[in-house]
């Protein structure tokens, strides 16, 4: 963190925080609209090369289909992770409140009890109350450094590459695992033509 950062109050770096998440919220929502028009686009040109037994556009619209699905869902994905690390922090931060307000009401509970076991239980909620802070300090900081792709430009490649930690072992589509399609060739499985869902299908794999 640079000597500003550590400059910056608390409600400073709160509010910085919070326009930049409503900021990258707003930006990724327009992006995958954009995306989803785009997929919506080759899907269309894809049926068009499929009806005209274009065999080389439509392995080409096909790829570029699911290549732009899989971005759409890459910052869907990030998306759902800075809002639900926000929901952490906030949770993290009620409970540091929570434990901020208690103390003295505690005092007042344990009148007249061995003055022993309130410095004990003062202590505890202190020690709480400390560790809450440093995992509210951490959280802030991991949150800034999880925006870095949407502060400016967008950095397409490190979301792909965030996404890729946050969903390690699993794949975003099946893999298809055939050959070049022929597009008036028959599966295997089936005497008659392959239809434009089973031909597009085919192209699940190419990323």
């Amino acid at each position: 963190m640079g000597l500003f950062g550590i400059l910056k109050s608390k409600a400073e770096r709160d509010f910085e925080l919070k326009s930049r998440l409503r900021q990258a919220n707003n930006k990724i929502e327009h992006h995958v609209r954009k995306l989803e028009l785009q997929c919506g686009r080759y899907l269309d040109f894809a049926r068009r090369a499929f009806d005209l037994q274009d065999a080389v556009q439509f392995s080409d619209l096909a790829k570029r289909y699911y290549q732009t699905l899989a971005c759409r869902n890459r910052w869907q994905r990030y998306q759902l992770k800075l809002n639900s690390m926000e929901l952490q922090r906030d949770e993290v931060r009620a409970t540091e409140e929570f434990l901020s307000g208690i103390g003295a009401l505690t005092q007042a509970i344990l009148q007249g009890v061995d003055p022993k076991e309130v410095e004990r239980v003062a202590r505890d909620i202190e020690l709480a109350e400390s560790k809450c802070q440093e995992l509210d300090q951490t959280m802030t900081e991991n949150m800034f450094e999880v925006l870095g792709p949407v502060s400016g430009d967008f950095d397409e490649e490190r979301v792909k590459n965030l996404t890729t930690l946050m969903s390690t072992g699993i794949e975003e589509y099946p893999t298809a695992g055939s050959k070049d399609l022929e597009l008036d060739g028959s599966p295997a499985s089936r005497g008659s033509k392959m239809s434009f869902e089973e031909a597009l299908n085919h192209y699940r794999d190419a990323r």
